[in-house]
């Protein structure tokens, strides 16, 4: 599991558990400032370092539609990432 926010209601950790989270395609949205990007950053980066990820599903794709050029720099930290924003 790995944490990925607080929830501001409860003040408690939010966590998510990788494989369940991989099983099937995942849509973000939130209000803008809520966290969705560095969810999401840090959700991708446990993926690509995951050698039980690995293990389980083999290579993976992941697709980002980036209109705001938040995700530029997983191509310098993973080089073998692919990335195409505007």
């Amino acid at each position: 599991m790995i944490p990925i926010g607080i929830n501001k209601d409860t003040n408690e950790l939010v966590t998510l558990k990788l494989p369940n989270f991989l099983k099937s395609n995942t849509f973000a949205t939130a209000m803008t400032r809520s966290g969705k990007t560095s969810s999401i950053l840090t959700a991708i980066e446990e993926t690509l370092d995951s050698d039980q990820v690995h293990r389980i599903f083999g290579d993976l794709q992941i697709i980002i539609l980036d209109i705001a050029g938040e995700f530029q720099n997983l191509v310098e930290t993973y080089p073998k990432f692919g990335l195409i924003s505007t």
